[in-house]
């Protein structure tokens, strides 16, 4: 084996080694062919780098293709001689046989390999303790928010048959500041009632004393009476009747404060629990009945099972046990059976558990003797039962087997007969036993099934009422959620309304600041206004006593001087802005509101001043230069008048200035105005919302919700698509209800009665209505017959008729005449049906006379043809000589005819004139009769 190992070596290292591109990765040399075939089937879909690459591995493997094979051969030759050697090492006995580690060739590697698995093990176990640790650590923290925090843990409880399932309330256990809170709160709820209760004696003791205002005082007792006697409709909830003391509660009436409000929500916490609490008490009765029937059909089952194996049956045995829902401590505990995984078992505890197997081995051999010694003295029980005894089988006698019963002695055939008889009587008590026990496992049966069904229905009751206590909770759930609804509206409505109070003070500050800043503006606009009305009567004054002042000049150059006078300083900065520019009044509103004198300088104008006023005295030293001075005007006129000039144009100036702040002082005092109207404005719309949002707020208290229990029928709301829409709807007593049911029935019957009233007379004018049509149509009868008698025609029968005295003798004797004649008829009709009779038989025989002439005439017949045919050929001939005399012939017969015709016409008019002419002289002899009018 060394030997062949070297020589492999040997063959690998020798070789040769091509060293792969640089960019490209090579494969292994001992890479199925198949699947470089199927590679290089691909390479035209692949990109360009595994084409290249593939190329040179192709042509690696054809190069070394041989080297391979002959690795390879050499390989498989050392595998089987290893699997022949290991094969035959199997059929070996044990003293001869190895272990299969000793077949490793290469055992340096498999030790390193050994120790890597190791650490890989010793690395893996570390990290499956750190996350068994980390998950105990979650399960601990779990364990003690979820389940130790829990002062009732959720169970559910499912029924035996039916499919009911019933769950408990899991409850947390309550903190110590909640229990005094709870406390604090009932105590005050206490004082309150007994605080009630007092008022209450002291208005009965003072109605006691009254009798004047007696009536006043009972109505208002009363009213306080019925206000603390609270029913379930009023309550809003069921808590009341399934035995919850609500007594503590505040009426739905009186939550107007919030301390109330926040009472109420802590009583009814409370009640929540108190109501879960009482239903987990049934609860837990009902698991531990569950757990009673449980150990009661166990038992059943026990005596089912022996029943069942006495009687060798099939049958599966029903066996109830507790679901994990209904214990769920068990979530906790891991059974061996819930483990999958194979235990891992250092060697230390495999030494003692083989130890501990040896003994229990011990022990049981001698167990074993003890009850080998049992079974030979008393059968390996110490009491003999029923079914033990029916068991054992009679003995049979042997001569049974091996003779016939002609060869038996008179001995054997007694003891024959005794063993039939014992046998029929065992099959006997077999056979009631059997009986007995069936009928004892349906007995069974019914009994586990009636305690199943027992339950099932408890399990229903109780289904009921937790559907019930759900149902109670849901309705304190609400009233809680709406009374913190109402909270959050009452804190939403008091943030409001301090915002608007703060909003309110800050706008009544500025509004008074703003006002000050107003009247003191007003005040320097009017100090302005003086000022600018003194400059202006100043300028005036100048312009006047400019002639007095200089009337000792010759008039030619007071002219010069007076044009002198009126010029101003023309160019850049001519007309200089002393005061403060209308451009910087918008970027110094606030400076101006901050200082004392809205309008006092600033330094960046001081400043702007200053440069002003020095370019105004640069330009008045170039008009008060010497060479502007006119010829003929001597140095102090001229001094004087420049002097007398300046003062002319500062005062101009001024009054541009100060004509400039009074604007400025205008737009500022309209705008301070605006402002502060803006700001009446502001606070009036603020004082108006306070006020809205008090009235809102003072509603909101006053108006409660309150949550109602009605019957069904009670409740007259459409339906909406999930909940009805009371927002429209009014909550009215029922008294209300019943007093204006009863107005609309007494004004019912009466609108009936009117209505019947009506219907009568109607009647009555509708018979009336068809009388008096009735009449009309009897009189429009009338009337046609009366016309039908004055257009009537009197015929001679008529004639007769009136003429004669008994006109129905007549009429009978005519009768009797056409009678007569009638039967004369007939009987003259039956001769002429008896003659006719005779002359169709003299006519019969008539025709078969002629009938046998006819066939005598037939016969002669072909012979006339004959003769016939020859003489119409020789009439033809003769027929053209003849026409022309018929034609003239029929000519004159039809020139005869058209005569006739038309005289017969002629004759038919005189007649018809002639019979029109009868008919006039007829009518001569009717009667006049004179029309009737009515």
């Amino acid at each position: 084996m060394e030997a062949d190992r070297t020589a492999e070596d040997q063959a690998v290292d020798e070789a040769p080694e091509v060293p792969p591109p640089p960019h490209f990765r090579v494969k292994s040399d001992f890479t199925d062919d198949k699947e470089k075939q199927d590679q290089s089937t691909n390479a035209e879909e692949r990109c360009w780098v595994e084409a290249k690459q593939m190329e040179i591995q192709a042509e690696l493997n054809r190069t070394f293709a041989a080297t391979k094979q002959s690795l390879r051969e050499k390989l498989n030759n050392i595998r089987q001689k290893i699997d022949q050697m290991m094969e035959e090492n199997r059929t070996k006995p044990d003293l001869e046989r190895l272990e299969e580690h000793e077949f490793d060739l290469d055992v340096h590697e498999q030790d390193r390999l050994q120790k890597e698995l190791d650490l890989e093990v010793q690395k893996l176990r570390e990290d499956i303790e750190l996350e068994n640790l980390s998950r105990l650590y979650l399960r601990e923290v779990i364990k003690k928010e979820c389940w130790d925090a829990m002062k009732i843990k959720g169970k559910s409880m499912s029924a035996f048959n039916a499919l009911i399932e019933v769950q408990n309330f899991p409850l947390m256990e309550r903190s110590s500041a909640e229990t005094q809170e709870l406390q604090f709160v009932k105590k005050q709820r206490q004082l309150q009632l007994e605080e009630l209760k007092i008022r209450r004696q002291v208005v009965e003791q003072f109605k006691r004393r009254t009798t004047e205002t007696g009536a006043e005082i009972v109505s208002e007792t009363d009213d306080v009476e019925n206000q603390g006697k609270e029913t379930t409709t009023t309550i809003g909830s069921f808590s009341s009747q399934i035995g919850i003391n609500t007594e503590l509660l505040y009426s739905q009436f009186e939550l107007h404060t919030r301390l109330q409000k926040q009472f109420q929500v802590i009583l009814l916490r409370d009640i929540v629990n108190s109501i879960k609490e009482k239903f987990n008490e049934k609860f837990e009765e009902t698991l531990m009945r569950k757990e009673q029937e449980i150990s009661k059909i166990k038992d059943k089952n026990a005596q089912i099972r022996k029943i069942v194996k006495y009687l060798k049956l099939e049958d599966e045995i029903w066996e109830p046990t507790l679901t994990v829902d209904e214990q769920p401590e068990s979530v906790l505990r891991v059974n061996d059976a819930e483990i999958k995984a194979q235990k891992y078992m250092p060697p230390e505890e495999k030494k003692k558990l083989e130890e501990q197997k040896q003994r229990e081995l011990k022990q049981q051999g001698a167990k074993g003797k003890r009850e080998l010694g049992l079974d030979d003295m008393m059968g390996g029980v110490l009491e003999v039962s029923k079914e033990d005894e029916l068991s054992k089988d009679v003995p049979r006698p042997a001569f049974l087997d091996e003779k016939e019963e002609d060869h038996w002695t008179p001995e054997e055939r007694k003891q024959a007969e005794g063993y039939q008889q014992k046998y029929r009587e065992l099959e006997e008590e077999r056979e009631k036993y059997k009986k007995y026990l069936e009928n004892e496992l349906k007995r069974l049966l019914a009994q586990v099934q009636e305690i199943a069904n027992g339950f099932d229905g408890i399990l229903k009751d109780v289904f009921t009422e937790r559907i019930r206590i759900q149902q109670t909770i849901y309705q304190e759930e609400l009233k809680i959620a709406r009374i913190r609804f109402q909270l959050l509206v009452e804190n939403e409505l008091n943030w409001l309304d301090s915002e608007l109070n703060q909003m309110n003070e800050v706008l009544k500050d500025r509004r008074v600041d703003v006002g000050e800043l107003v009247r003191r503006a007003g005040d320097t606009h009017a100090g302005a206004n003086d000022q600018y009305e003194n400059l202006v009567a100043e300028d005036r004054l100048l312009d006047k006593n400019f002639k007095r002042e200089f009337s000792d000049v010759a008039l030619t150059m007071f002219d010069q001087l007076s044009k002198l006078f009126r010029k101003r300083p023309r160019g850049k900065g001519a007309v200089p802005m002393l005061g403060r520019g209308a451009s910087r009044v918008p970027t110094r509103l606030a400076e101006e509101f901050l200082a004392n004198n809205p309008y006092a300088d600033r330094p960046d104008d001081a400043d702007a001043r200053r440069q002003q006023q020095r370019l105004l005295e640069e330009q008045l030293l170039e008009l008060d230069a010497a060479e502007n001075k006119p010829d003929g005007i001597d140095l102090d006129t001229w001094e004087r008048f420049c002097e007398y000039r300046k003062k002319k144009i500062l005062t101009e100036v001024a009054i541009k200035v100060r004509a400039m702040e009074i604007a400025e002082m205008n737009e500022f005092h309209q705008r301070r105005s605006s402002e502060e109207e803006q700001l009446r404005l502001d606070v009036d719309r603020l004082i108006l919302e306070m006020k809205q949002l008090r009235e809102k707020k003072a509603k909101f208290i006053n108006n409660l919700q309150i949550q109602l229990i009605l019957r069904q029928g009670q409740v007259e709301v459409d339906p909406g698509e999930f909940v009805p829409d009371y927002s429209k709807s009014l909550l009215i007593s029922r008294r209300v209800v019943e007093d204006l049911n009863s107005t609309i029935r007494q004004l019912g019957t009466r609108k009936v009665k009117s209505m019947i009233e009506i219907k009568d007379f109607r009647k009555k004018m509708v018979m009336i209505e068809w009388e008096h049509r009735k009449m009309r149509m009897e009189i429009d009868d009338l009337r046609t017959k009366a016309r039908n008698i004055q257009n009537f025609k009197i015929t001679r029968e008529i004639q007769e008729f009136l003429n004669s005295s008994d006109f129905d003798a007549k009429i009978s004797s005519e009768i009797q005449i056409l009678e007569q004649t009638i039967a004369k008829e007939a009987e003259n009709h039956a001769n002429n049906v008896q003659a006719t009779h005779v002359h169709l038989q003299e006519l019969i025989d008539q025709v078969e006379k002629l009938r046998k002439e006819n066939d005598g005439l037939d016969q002669q017949l072909g012979e006339i043809n004959v003769s016939v045919n020859e003489r119409d050929h020789i009439h033809e001939i003769k027929a053209e000589e003849h026409m022309a005399a018929k034609t003239r012939g029929r000519m004159h017969l039809i020139l005869q005819r058209s005569r006739l015709i038309e005289l017969a016409k002629v004759q038919a008019q005189e007649i018809a004139i002639l019979r029109a002419e009868v008919e006039r002289l007829r009518m001569r002899t009717f009667p006049a009769l004179v029309q009737i009018e009515h």
